[in-house]
């Protein structure tokens, strides 16, 4: 055999500063010098390798003309439009215009000049040994291995891919999405029974398929004859096993199926279809059988718009267990008009209360009623507006559907001045609202308003800001019943003028890593009395609580229906100390006095139904960046035995993270005279890592009051980067419409990339 070098002909020059010689194949197009293009209008890159042209850069090139062969060796590159082959040896065969590699071959694609790059990156395809057409597109792979944009990895003991087929079929495959295992390697063992050469511990799950095909036209790999191993032990067979390919970002099909059983609706079967509409939008529909419901179809749709998305949800059943067709739906929309106005609207509804409660489904934020709100909002530099309807279902038991409002418009607008004279401010509103009840009072508002307030400071560190307001509220009612008995049915009108005086004197130090604050604070306030006329209807002004935050309002008393008046003042003492590493405590305890009482505003548990308030008081303190706290309380201001407590503490960092609420609340009695008996409630709960992978969390819920616990859950989870495995406890201890909570145990396993099934074992009645 005579070897003998390329002609120079055929060599397709890399750049010049490299040792090695970059030569093309003789066999393909010689390289034709391009024309030079001028500088100043050049767009993009140009591609070194011209179109149809071959790149090969080696050690060393040899060529064999009587057989036809060309051998590259040492650290070889081959370049042939986009794909890229790396490996030890390459030899061309010009007479069969065929490519074998051996030794640490590689074949992946780069992406051309003045084409996007792809978004996860290239594919790539390692092997022992490879044999492919000219072009490097097809031909057989001995030892492969691919690992795709999205990590996953397949490794079989040979493969071959057709361009007519547009197939790629592997024999002895294994898959899985999770990362090369780390430990400390063991023994391969050999077909001889010899155990040489080390191993990896197996990945938390992988697939071993006797055939596995990859049909690149429909974006589609199914595995033949597969098992499911779990940390290397066979738990699932199956004859058959589909999934899309990496280059598929999503797909409809079937979702793995789920089973269980639940007190609330005894053994079940759900069978879940994911449906994919475009790029936009996507929907899941699901075939839920249970014992006590019977069939229950539930579908989620999702759709984003340029300006805007949309989300529903719902149910239907037929044939309920007291044989009733039932169903529930929730959405919410939101739609961008332009860079001011934007609209939204929620609406849930349902044919039966007890339904939700059956399927175990609570009302957005865990209310007592299902909202339906469609709403028009636009917002300026010192103006906004909003225009609102509302309907509400009520969903608790008690709660009759005939005493909920709705309310078919409900309008506000605001606009702010620029500021005046010492920084002061005009601040104009208008509201107006519609109210109707199937029985009962219905009325309609209109409200105007003014405010202005005007800060002030001298030279000796006092900060006063003086306020005035006018407000005219406009009322329309039908079947409005006073103190007398009497019903009222037509207009009526008031002024509201209120004025007040806040005063301040922050007294501050500074030392050597901290800063103190010590402030005192009064209030003197003003307003028209006795301005809350029998004839105007209490819908938004029903209960009362005095604390830290509404202590210097003009009018402690919320909403628009009911307004404070007569002459009181408020003064609190506020301490506050920051260090220089992010520790802050911030204390205030306030109380007010009133020249004369108004119980009939203020009922006994407000703070304010004597001449001198409850004392209020709120401590803020974070320690560090991995502790907070927030406490509020209302003392009596006779005996100082506390009223309401609210407590708020939450910490933890990447490792362990938990809080605790706590409430207590004494007997409080609304404005429309009914008692809110005390309540004393606490939940805690906290989450912490074991380890890398393992999550342990829990809540409970405990009420003092009712002296029984409300509700527990607990979990423990196993996630990385292809295994998710969750076990969620759930026992919910009340009772409504004779519907027992019930305990819920929940088994979730998820193999990413493949899919997810969920178990949950019947418990029995442990609810009571």
């Amino acid at each position: 055999m005579v070897a003998a070098p390329v002609p120079s002909a055929s060599i397709q020059a890399a750049p010049p500063a490299a040792p090695k010689k970059p030569v093309l194949p003789p066999a393909l197009a010689p390289a034709k010098p391009a024309p030079a293009a001028p500088t100043q209008t050049l767009a993009v890159q140009s591609d070194p390798v011209p179109e149809g042209e071959t790149l090969v850069d080696a050690d060393s090139l040899t060529r064999d003309d009587d057989l036809g062969v060309v051998t590259a060796r040492g650290n070889v590159v081959v370049v042939s439009g986009p794909k890229v082959l790396r490996a030890d040896v390459v030899t061309y065969n010009t007479v069969d215009k065929m490519v074998t590699a051996s030794g640490h071959v590689s074949l992946t694609e780069r992406t051309l000049p003045g084409t996007p790059a792809p978004a996860q990156g290239p594919e790539t395809t390692f092997a022992d040994y490879m044999e492919l057409t000219g072009d490097l597109r097809d031909g057989f792979v001995r030892g492969i291995q691919i690992l795709s944009p999205s990590g996953t990895r397949l490794a079989a003991l040979y493969g071959e891919r057709s361009s007519q087929t547009q197939k790629k079929e592997f024999a002895r495959g294994v898959y899985t999405a999770c990362d090369s295992c780390s430990g400390e390697a063991s023994p391969l063992p050999t077909l001889t029974g010899r155990r040489d050469g080390p191993r990896q511990p197996p990945p938390s799950w992988q697939v071993k398929a006797a055939r596995v095909t990859h049909d690149e036209a429909e974006q589609e790999v199914v595995f033949h004859d597969a098992w499911i191993e779990a940390f290397g032990v066979p738990v699932l067979y199956t004859p058959y096993l589909s999934q899309a390919d990496s280059t598929v970002y999503r797909r409809s099909g079937f979702l793995a199926p789920s089973t269980g059983s639940s007190d609330r609706l005894g053994g079940e079967l759900q069978l879940p279809y994911y449906l994919v509409f475009d790029d936009h939008s996507d929907a899941k529909l699901t075939l839920q059988y249970t014992e006590k419901q019977y069939a229950i179809l539930k579908g989620d749709l999702n759709r984003n718009f340029s300006r805007g998305a949309l989300t529903f949800n719902g149910s239907f059943n037929p044939y309920d267990e007291d044989g009733w067709t039932q169903g529930y739906y929730a959405s919410k929309a939101t739609w961008h008009l332009d860079p001011v106005w934007r609209a939204s609207l929620e609406s849930s509804l349902t044919t039966r209360p007890v339904y939700l409660r059956r399927i175990d489904v609570s009302p957005p934020n865990n209310v007592d009623y299902l909202t339906n709100h469609l709403s028009l909002e636009g917002f300026g530099l010192r103006s906004s507006a909003s225009v609102e309807g509302f309907y509400f279902q009520s969903v608790t038991e008690g709660v009759a559907q005939s005493g909920m409002t709705a309310v078919p418009l409900l309008a506000d607008m605001t606009l702010l001045s620029d500021p005046l004279w010492s920084n002061g401010h005009v601040e104009t509103a208008l509201n107006s609202v519609v109210l109707r009840r199937p029985s009962g009072t219905d009325s309609e508002r209109v409200s105007v308003g003014s405010r202005y307030s005007v800060p002030l400071r001298d030279g000796l560190g006092n900060e006063i800001t003086a306020l005035a307001a006018v407000r005219g509220d406009f009322y329309h009612v039908v079947d409005q019943t006073l103190d007398s008995g009497h019903r009222f049915d037509g207009s009526v009108a008031r002024v509201v003028p209120q004025g007040g005086v806040i005063w301040r004197h922050p007294l501050i130090a500074t030392g050597a890593g901290y800063s103190q604050v010590i402030e005192p604070k009064v209030g003197v306030f003003a307003a028209l009395p006795d301005n809350n006329p029998d004839e105007i209807p209490n819908e938004d002004s029903r209960v009362v609580t005095l604390d830290v935050g509404n202590l210097f309002q003009p009018s402690r008393v919320p909403g628009h229906d009911r307004v404070e008046g007569g002459e009181w003042t408020a003064y609190s003492l506020r301490y506050a100390y920051a260090g220089d590493k992010g520790d802050v405590l911030d204390i205030e305890a306030g109380q007010s006095y009133r020249l004369g009482t108004d119980t009939d505003l203020f009922r006994a548990g407000s703070g304010l139904d004597h001449t001198l308030s409850d004392v209020v008081a709120r401590i803020r303190y974070t320690p560090s960046a991995h502790l907070s706290m927030q406490y509020d309380t209302q003392l009596d201001h006779d005996s100082l035995v506390p009223q309401r407590h609210v407590l708020r503490l939450s910490g933890g960092n990447t490792l362990v993270n938990g809080g605790v609420n706590y409430l207590y609340a004494d007997t409080t009695t609304t404005l429309d005279g009914d008692v809110l008996k005390d309540r004393q409630e606490i939940t805690g709960f906290g989450a912490t890592r074991v380890a890398r992978h393992w999550v342990v969390s829990g809540a409970h819920t405990y009420s003092f009051d009712r002296n029984k616990s409300v509700r527990t859950a607990l979990a423990v989870g196993y996630d990385d980067e292809c295994l998710s495995i969750a076990t969620t406890y759930t026992r919910d201890h009340t009772v409504e419409y004779d519907v027992k909570g019930g305990t819920t145990l929940m088994f979730t396993l998820t193999l990413k990339t493949l899919g997810s099934y969920s178990f949950s074992p019947s418990l029995g009645d442990s609810s009571s």
